[in-house]
């Protein structure tokens, strides 16, 4: 009796699995609410889909940092002595001036995403 019981919780339990796994593989309706938070991560594409001039300026922006680090680290591990206190605290201060300035663009954005933002409107939406 306990084997077709444990059978039946393993049927019962596959059942459900797969309930599951069809219910998330359906498309939304199309006259479905949008989800809360849908659409966000599309404020730096164009209208075409593709990346817009925001993502452009963000990657300018990203290749800036990385030629700036590289500059760093490569006098940090060319440096001997003193100095080479000298490059690391350069390098570390350009990381933290980095990661503050990325936290401000993202305060920045959830900002304008929650509509309680000064700045300019999102291009592209």
């Amino acid at each position: 009796m306990s084997r077709i019981k444990g059978i039946s919780l393993g049927i019962a339990f596959l059942a459900g699995c797969m309930a599951a796994v069809i219910a998330w593989a359906e498309p939304p309706a199309k006259d479905a609410a949008p989800r809360p938070g849908a659409g966000m991560g599309r404020m730096h594409h164009g209208p075409g889909g593709g990346p817009g001039p925001m993502h452009a300026a963000m990657m300018e922006q990203m290749r800036a940092h990385d030629a700036k680090l590289d500059e760093l680290v490569g006098a940090m591990n060319a440096a001997k002595g003193e100095a080479k206190v000298d490059a690391i605290a350069a390098v570390v201060n350009e990381l933290v001036a980095q990661r503050n300035t990325r936290r401000a663009h993202m305060d920045e954005r959830w900002k304008r995403q929650q509509g309680d933002g000064a700045g300019p409107a999102p291009q592209g939406e």
